[in-house]
């Protein structure tokens, strides 16, 4: 299945998943900053979150591609109400590349949003 941008593993159903995915991780690291706030932690236990602004980042990223980072190393597609199947040679190489490359955005992501929670007193 292809969409203009080219070729996709996931379908809008998955696509969602992953957007709430990455607006509730995104939403929990928010509230474990405010916490650490306000009880007046090291700003140290910031560190805490980072995993929390890697899940957030990578779930939008994903949704974003259209790209499943797990399914694209599986060699597979789940597109809405078909069953999950391979995709060609050629298409598996686009979507592995994809997938690595959503994974190192995700990855620079979380560190410069962990580093700019750092840098707050």
């Amino acid at each position: 299945m292809t969409l203009s941008s080219g070729v996709i593993n996931i379908g809008p159903t998955e696509q969602r998943k992953r957007r709430i995915a990455g607006t509730t991780a995104l939403m929990v690291a928010s509230a474990l900053l405010l916490w650490l706030d306000l009880s007046h932690a090291s700003r140290w236990w910031r560190l805490g979150a980072l995993p929390l602004w890697w899940v957030a980042a990578l779930g939008f990223l994903q949704a974003r591609a259209g790209t499943c980072v797990m399914l694209a190393a599986r060699g597979e597609c789940r597109v809405d109400g078909r069953d999950p199947f391979a995709p060609s040679p050629a298409d598996a190489l686009v979507l592995t590349g994809r997938a690595r490359t959503i994974v190192r955005r995700a990855t620079l992501v979380a560190a410069i949003v962990t580093l700019a929670t750092l840098a707050f007193p």
